[in-house]
């Protein structure tokens, strides 16, 4: 072989070599994802798989349910079914929908009527709740009800399995957030309110409900989208599923 052959190959290599982007310089691809305040405690297991699929960027956005936007964004997670789903609804996961009251409240269950007359504003007062016979009575103090906005994942779990689609007329007060939901209620003794169970922390004293198959209250965790997941998309899906 000759050196200016040679000589030719070798640039040919190099070259070939150099063209080549290492995995490192591999541009990462942006999947935005949004969801609603009722999921914020949910994320790290959605930034956890995101970590292990080389070339993912993910995009976090949190936003009311009213807020959400199937066509700004690859994937919506939503908590529990909205009226209408779009061209595609994937199952990730479930969450328990809980009614907390403060730790100092002796009121450990509470039944569907007695939530559905509070929320109708015919109790207003710990006493009237019905209590097991031979149970220490509850102070008649006024009961504080803790709520969130109409549009609310949380609220619209609340009204279609235990308020009977009934929105409620009682005076409430409007809370923000599970955070805040927990935050008011653990700073209240005579608080009462709900939230997704994942949020539940010593702070507040989780109710048992009685009258009612509890199993209505644990609502899929969905993924949504205008079409079906493609690429890194479908993957952070199959991800969230395992």
């Amino acid at each position: 072989m000759s050196r200016k052959l040679f000589g030719l190959l070798i640039v040919l290599v190099l070259t070939a070599c150099a063209t080549q982007p290492s995995a490192s310089e591999v541009t990462p691809q942006a999947v935005t994802v949004q969801f609603t305040p009722a999921l914020r405690a949910w994320t790290p297991a959605l930034a956890a798989c995101a970590v292990k699929i080389s070339g993912l960027s993910l995009v976090p956005q949190e936003l009311s349910a009213s807020a959400l936007d199937i066509q700004q964004s690859d994937i919506v997670f939503r908590w529990g079914a909205p009226q209408t789903l779009p061209a595609s609804a994937v199952e990730v996961g479930s969450e328990s929908l809980v009614v907390i009251v403060h730790p100092q409240n002796s009121l450990e269950k509470i039944s569907a009527e007695d939530i559905r007359a509070l929320f109708a504003g015919k109790i207003t007062r710990w006493s009237q709740l019905t209590q097991p016979e031979g149970s220490p009575g509850l102070p008649d103090s006024a009961i504080s009800i803790y709520d969130y906005a109409q549009n609310d994942d949380s609220r619209a779990i609340l009204e279609s399995k235990l308020l009977g689609g009934a929105s409620g007329v009682s005076p409430v007060q409007i809370i923000p957030d599970p955070a805040a939901m927990l935050a008011a209620v653990a700073a209240d003794p005579d608080g009462i309110g709900y939230l997704p169970a994942r949020w539940l922390t010593d702070q507040v004293k989780p109710l048992e409900i009685t009258n009612i198959d509890t199993g209505q209250l644990k609502q899929p965790i969905l993924a949504l989208s205008a079409a079906e997941p493609q690429g890194l998309s479908r993957q952070l899906l199959l991800c969230l599923q395992q």
